[in-house]
């Protein structure tokens, strides 16, 4: 139990230490091929059923108050990350369930934020570059690089969905230059629940090296991305109760 206690804090020091020297811009360094958008939506849509009735139990009696606090549920296990018929790989990932409500709706996160950029608005972004590779009135394909603070790096291949009422990001890290990050793939929904309250949520798995030399324990890497993705939610209620980023 001692151990579980000073890692956190071990953790938060690290994020101090390494998360102020990276500023500036940080393009696109390796494309992807055209196999990284073809799985993508499929293997996202998978890490869902992974979730233990144990989490499932909890996420039933969470209250509309917490949600409005926002909540966030973590766990360990097996993700397929690639589902290719020639690169089918299943990875025991950490995966978190991030959920916030906000007073706003979706035309407010499109002014205020932007979906395309949702990127460049979470907590501790430092630098990146956008790549559009197709659009279209329904759908948007592109690549990403995002350096956030911590040192993470990650180059990702992302489809943005535009439904009614409902906007979605599926994304997938296929490179990172500086070996921080092993594997991501994930969700953002955002949606209107009733009209004038938004529901924000991340769903995604997680394999992470710090700075590239050394993976980070299941139950640490699983407390920083409860609070690393929480951070991000309450980042956005701030940009969207003020009206401006």
């Amino acid at each position: 139990m001692a151990i579980r206690k000073i890692f956190p804090l071990f953790f938060l020091l690290m994020i101090s230490l390494t998360g102020c020297g990276q500023k500036g811009s940080f393009g696109v360094t390796v494309k992807p091929t055209k196999y990284h958008f073809v799985d993508l939506e499929k293997v996202v849509d998978g890490i869902s059923p992974t979730m233990p009735n144990e989490i499932l139990k909890k996420y039933i009696l969470i209250k509309p108050s917490e949600f409005r606090k926002g909540v966030s549920l973590s766990w360990s296990a097996r993700i397929i990350e690639y589902d290719f018929p020639f690169k089918k790989e299943r990875k025991p990932l950490q995966v978190e369930l991030s959920i916030i409500t906000v007073a706003s709706t979706l035309k407010d996160f499109e002014n205020r934020i932007g979906i395309q950029n949702w990127g460049r608005n979470l907590e501790g972004y430092k630098g990146g570059e956008i790549i559009k590779v197709s659009s279209s009135r329904k759908e948007v394909r592109q690549i990403e690089r995002m350096v956030l603070s911590g040192g993470n790096d990650m180059t990702k291949v992302e489809i943005i969905k535009y439904h009614e009422n409902r906007m979605t990001v599926y994304w997938r890290v296929y490179w990172s230059d500086n070996s921080s990050t092993v594997s991501d793939v994930g969700r953002l929904d955002v949606y209107e629940v009733v009209p004038g309250e938004l529901r924000i949520s991340f769903l995604s798995a997680h394999d992470v090296r710090y700075h590239g030399l050394f993976r980070l324990p299941g139950f640490l890497l699983r407390w920083g991305l409860e609070n690393t993705f929480l951070g991000h939610l309450k980042h956005y209620r701030k940009i969207l109760s003020r009206g401006s980023k």
